[in-house]
């Protein structure tokens, strides 16, 4: 069977402490050694945290992690908007510098198709985030995370409301990303 490692790092170390409980140094030290086996690391991007989203990344691609996925925390109502527009705009020329992607607007959830979730009640979900809804069995269509739509509409083809204004900056920054790019 084919499987792989997600790690959660979030950034550098001062933000990572202050979210994960002052676990950075034992989080990377273990991680360092079992990198070849780390699909991804994920990089959660919180609203007291957003000024550190491509400090974080640099952090974590000097450190060896090549596929990395900073991600907002879509539970969260309260992030400066214009902020994040900001942010994401260093990101973005940062990455495509370098020919990678390490941010990823809402796209189509995977959820059902290839990640799969046994709860502690022994019932097999769609995604971790399901475990407990009853919800065991979606038709999936549409994009963003299913989760959060069904959390805030009751339907999970529904986009939330964050997702929408991420799309917003998405349709602002496409043309700034080729602009800013190495021939």
């Amino acid at each position: 069977h084919k499987f792989g490692i997600i790690g959660s790092i979030d950034g550098v170390e001062r933000v990572h402490n202050r979210q994960r409980d002052n676990s950075y140094k034992m989080v990377i030290q273990n991680a360092l050694r079992i990198k070849d086996y780390i699909k991804l690391v994920r990089m959660t991007v919180e609203p007291e945290s957003i000024q550190y989203m491509l400090s974080g990344i640099i952090n974590l691609y000097q450190l060896g992690f090549k596929r990395i996925r900073a991600v907002l925390n879509g539970y969260r109502t309260d992030y400066d908007w214009d902020a994040v527009e900001y942010e994401l705009g260093r990101v973005h020329i940062w990455e495509g510098n370098r020919g990678i992607k390490v941010y990823e607007y809402p796209r189509s959830c995977k959820a059902g198709q290839t990640i799969t979730c046994l709860g502690y009640d022994g019932k097999i979900y769609p995604c971790h985030r399901f475990v407990g809804t009853g919800i065991t069995n979606i038709n999936p269509s549409a994009s963003g995370c299913y989760h959060l739509n069904y959390i805030e509409s009751g339907d999970i083809n529904k986009l939330s409301r964050h997702q929408e204004r991420l799309r917003e900056i998405k349709c602002k920054h496409m043309s700034l990303i080729s602009l800013h790019q190495k021939p």
